[in-house]
């Protein structure tokens, strides 16, 4: 029972590192913006995330999955499979997150939309789906290109 209760909290832990990591990604207008550098940084933690998730350096829970609160532990994509639904924990995190770097509407010191941020998380996102795309299934495939 403490090996699940540890595994579920490394996993949380994890979840919570990543969310830190990305929120160093602007992704909206700011009077006080970060300094690009920053967020470069924090696109190329999470390729380093993404394979320690796969190298199964980093576990999923055991239990514990849910897919109504992306605030609370647990959360997920809807429609999975329980197993797939706790593989899809410690992923959503960097998945979302890269996403929102995609869809960034920031602007860049040069006056075009978030180019830098937007091409950033376009190819920290595609490094990991081409290094890693293949650790998912077809239902998990739909089940993130559902929430895009």
């Amino acid at each position: 029972a403490s090996q699940k209760i540890e595994r579920n909290t490394n996993a949380e832990d994890f979840v919570e590192l990543c969310r830190a990591s990305l929120s160093f990604v602007q992704i909206k207008e700011s009077d006080n913006p970060l300094p690009i550098g920053l967020s470069m940084r924090a696109l190329c933690h999470t390729a380093c995330y993404a394979d320690l998730i796969a190298d199964k350096k980093i576990l999923p829970p055991v239990s514990g999955y849910q897919t109504s609160d992306p605030a609370a532990p647990g959360y997920t994509y809807e429609g999975l499979s329980p197993e797939e639904s706790l593989e899809m924990v410690i992923w959503r995190s960097l998945l979302d997150g890269l996403a929102s770097g995609i869809c960034s509407s920031a602007s860049s010191t040069s006056g075009g939309v978030g180019c830098l941020v937007q091409r950033g998380s376009i190819m920290a996102m595609r490094a990991i789906l081409l290094r890693h795309g293949k650790l998912f299934s077809s239902s998990q495939w739909y089940a993130i290109l559902g929430c895009v």
